[in-house]
């Protein structure tokens, strides 16, 4: 099972993966550890990433960026209205948002969800390229402020993509989940808790959050938001100020123009984080900007700030808020941690430190913490990782509100969910009904959520019949908000009461156990014989009463519900397959195209240099004009669009004229080494049969014939290496070799291996002579005698006295 987290944002991903070492952000192909999130569309194939960004002024009408903003909306939405302010989108007028894009020599309307897809692949695919194995199971960041409909085609776009998401986790959680789980010092369970405040300040929105944490815990208190405010706000002030002094400068109109208006965009990005860091003017210079035209001019820190306080007021009432929500003081607030890359803008550090009465701490990394958050998660969530134990509640942000259809006097609505209840959470309702019934179930407040429509859905209980009295049954069913923020009914129940008949049990004491384990025919004191009994039990019938008893109906239900069915979803499925296969076909394509001018370059460079004797003038005269021409074709609007084995022929054409050049020039370097070893190892053959020769020691146990054998190999190896070389020598270098490396190295294996198997042939061992059976016996006699005899070999010397 892969453990893998992905922070989707609206402008950069970044991937976090679990390793036996611990939590790590990997880099993609480009050795950047955060990927944009740009998907791009061309005639051929498509881009994803760094890739996509590169074509967002060149290919800008099917470059798409922040599509996961457009999830579940509809094309009249004033957000949907507002991403068209800061992209040159093209929204065909369908029921939901679906974008139109130049792709495979046709016009393609993709939804927000197939887009959102398209770019999860990416992140899938990078993520198997560091594992080196397929990746299915991960954890999907999610804005805290996300609504059920967002949260359902976010799951839509993972099933798209391939991806089993295990959790959509708030951002603002795996950003607390990622600092708590590495404190060693928070509180016991039972003592104040440690509260902590996350200020999340990304691309397009700012998310806030206070945090509760003991040991092994984190409790969420509340959270606020404002999902229109940026850093691409700040850049919008930027382009503002920049627009106004052009259009008074040089007379052009920035906005006048697509291109120029991303270019400016990019610029005034530059301009933004190089004031974070300089408080000095920071000068804006732009080649041939608009009518071959250069701009330039500058801006201070002081300025920005000022253009920037409308927004610099919505980003302190944001967090004014979150204290009110979760009714803390300054003071009760032990660290306020900022994430998020605007966080690194100097005036919202002062901010939050104003707001807070606390200077903002940097731990953690501020690109890369949601994306650790979420890898944690899921290891927590896989069997494969041991993880310390560490309980997360999460929280509801908006109240939920179930309402049905009933009487005048009947309360008909019911809020089940509060703002800030803990999820995920179950709660069993009980409603009295006699007919089939529709539950609504909204968001109780439609002006507090970021979304158009305070509709979460409609679920239908079916098959609700009136009780045995005629009235209302009672029926009970789950309301739950699951893991992933989403709402759900679940098993509605008719429960049915009905009276039974039974036995009213005797108030006689029970026999104890004991009584029953007596043997047959003994009687236990005070207890009357069985039959007699038998006879009271016939004489006095037990007294009948009536009970209650209830049984349970599962009902029909039927949920409609803003999500794309399981048709829908394996049709989009199939169509990315296909955009996946359309991509490698492509990428092949592409890679046999750039092996024909790969070869061209090659090959000519080294018949004019070190390959230049090894082909005649005319060939080579011949084989440059086929360069030239194979070079003009591959730079012509025919060879652009080329299937891959019009490529591939092209390459094998080269290759028939220009490998016999390499082929020779190959010989000459490595043949003079090949005939040097063969001629070394007839020369040590020759010796070893001069020493058999001459009575050595060595070679005088081997067999007449065997020598005879390795001279007759010899003589003739010997002969073919004169002829060889003779041939070699009267070659020209222009000649195709009549002999090569290879089969020279061949005829050296197979020399060595038939003269010295015979040579190399050990000699054979001498056994030592065989003793008779009598010479042990004579031999244990001889020592038994001079043992009793107290013989010994030695004789004493006598002692020098002086």
């Amino acid at each position: 099972m892969s453990v893998v987290g992905f922070d989707v944002g609206n402008y950069k991903s970044s991937i976090g993966i679990a390793r036996a070492g611990g939590i790590e952000i990997i880099a993609n192909e480009y050795s950047d550890r955060i990927t944009p999130t740009y998907v791009s569309f061309t005639n051929n194939q498509r881009f994803q990433g760094h890739a996509a960004k590169q074509q967002e002024v060149t290919n800008n009408r099917n470059t798409i960026t922040g599509f996961k903003r457009l999830l579940a909306r509809k094309p009249n939405d004033s957000q949907v209205q507002n991403e068209k302010n800061f992209h040159p989108l093209r929204i065909s007028q369908e029921e939901s948002v679906r974008i139109e894009v130049d792709y495979l020599n046709e016009t393609r309307s993709l939804s927000a969800e197939q887009l959102t897809g398209v770019f999860l692949t990416k992140l899938k695919s990078t993520a198997e390229s560091s594992l080196n194995m397929p990746v299915t199971d991960c954890v999907v960041s999610v804005p805290s402020y996300f609504t059920d409909a967002e949260r359902r085609a976010l799951l839509d776009a993972s099933q798209i993509a391939g991806l089993n998401c295990l959790k959509l986790m708030n951002e603002t959680t795996a950003v607390a989940l990622c600092y708590g789980l590495y404190h060693t010092d928070l509180p016991d369970t039972n003592d104040k808790p440690h509260v902590a405040v996350f200020v999340d300040v990304g691309y397009t929105s700012l998310q806030a959050s206070a945090v509760a944490f003991n040991k092994g815990k984190l409790r969420m208190l509340a959270s606020t938001f404002d999902n229109n405010l940026g850093g691409r706000d700040f850049d919008k002030v930027l382009m503002d100020y920049f627009q106004q002094e052009f259009l008074a400068k040089y007379k052009v109109d920035a906005y006048s123009n697509v291109r120029a208006r991303l270019r400016l965009r990019t610029e005034c990005e530059k301009v933004k984080k190089l004031m974070s860091a300089n408080s000095s003017p920071i000068p804006l210079n732009i080649e041939c900007f608009l009518n071959d035209i250069d701009v330039s001019a500058k801006i201070k820190r002081d300025d920005f700030e000022r253009l920037s306080e409308p927004i610099l007021a919505r980003v302190q009432n944001a967090l004014q808020r979150l204290l009110v929500e979760a009714n803390l003081r300054p003071e009760d607030i032990a660290v306020v941690e900022i994430v998020g890359g605007s966080t690194r803008i100097p005036a919202i550090k002062r901010i939050v430190q104003e707001t807070f009465q606390k200077e903002p701490s940097t731990t953690l990394n501020a690109d890369e913490a949601c994306a650790r958050g979420c890898t944690i998660m899921c290891a927590i969530l896989s069997p494969n990782f041991k993880v310390k134990e560490f309980k997360i509640e999460d929280c509801q942000l908006f109240p939920i509100t179930l309402s049905w259809k009933g009487a005048e006097t009947e309360d008909n609505e019911l809020e089940v969910f509060p703002k800030f209840e803990k999820i995920p959470l179950s709660k069993l309702m009980t409603i009295y009904k006699r007919d089939s019934f529709e539950i609504e179930a909204r968001y109780r407040f439609p002006n507090d959520i970021p979304y158009p429509v305070s509709l979460i859905g409609k679920f239908q209980i079916g098959n609700v019949t009136p009780n045995a009295q005629g009235e209302n049954s009672e029926i009970k069913l789950k309301a739950r908000i699951t893991k992933n923020g989403i709402f759900e009914i679940l098993s509605p129940q008719m429960i049915e009461t009905f009276e039974v008949e039974v036995a009213e049990q005797a108030e006689a004491a029970k026999v104890p156990e004991q009584a029953e384990q007596k043997p047959q025919g003994e009687q236990v004191p005070g207890q009357e014989a069985p039959v007699a009994e038998t006879a009271n039990q016939a004489a006095n019938p037990p007294k009948m009463v009536k009970k209650k008893k209830t049984k349970s109906i599962d009902l029909l239900l039927s949920a409609h519900v803003p999500q794309l069915s399981k048709q829908e979803i394996n049709l989009l499925i199939e169509q990315e397959l296909s955009m996946i296969q359309q991509n490698r076909k492509e990428c092949e394509r592409a890679e046999a195209k750039n092996a024909v001018e790969e070869y061209i370059y090659d090959i000519r460079g080294k018949i004019c240099g070190d390959c230049a004797s090894f082909i005649t003038e005319q060939a080579k005269s011949q084989f440059m004009s086929i360069l030239d021409e194979a070079e003009n074709w591959l730079y012509t609007d025919e060879a652009e669009n080329q299937e891959k084995s019009v490529y591939v022929e092209k390459l094998t054409s080269l290759k028939n004229f220009g490998e016999p050049v390499k082929k020779r020039f190959r010989e000459y370097q490595e043949r003079p080494a090949m005939l040097q070893e063969f001629g070394h190892s007839l020369q040590m053959i020759k010796k070893a049969v001069d020493l058999y020769q001459k009575g050595d020691e060595k070679y005088n146990h081997l067999e007449k014939s065997e020598i005879e054998k390795v001279v007759k190999y010899w003589e003739e190896k010997q002969r073919w290496f004169e002829e060889k070389s003779s041939l070699l020598d009267k070659m020209a270098p222009t000649d195709d070799p009549v002999v090569l490396a290879s089969q020279i190295k061949d005829e050296i294996n197979l020399l060595n291996k038939d003269c010295w198997a015979i040579l190399n042939k050990p000699k054979p061992k001498v056994e030592p002579p065989k003793q008779t059976p009598e010479q042990p016996k004579q031999e244990q006699n001889q020592q038994s005698t001079e043992v009793n005899g107290n013989k010994t070999d030695k004789e004493e010397k006598p002692m020098d006295l002086d």
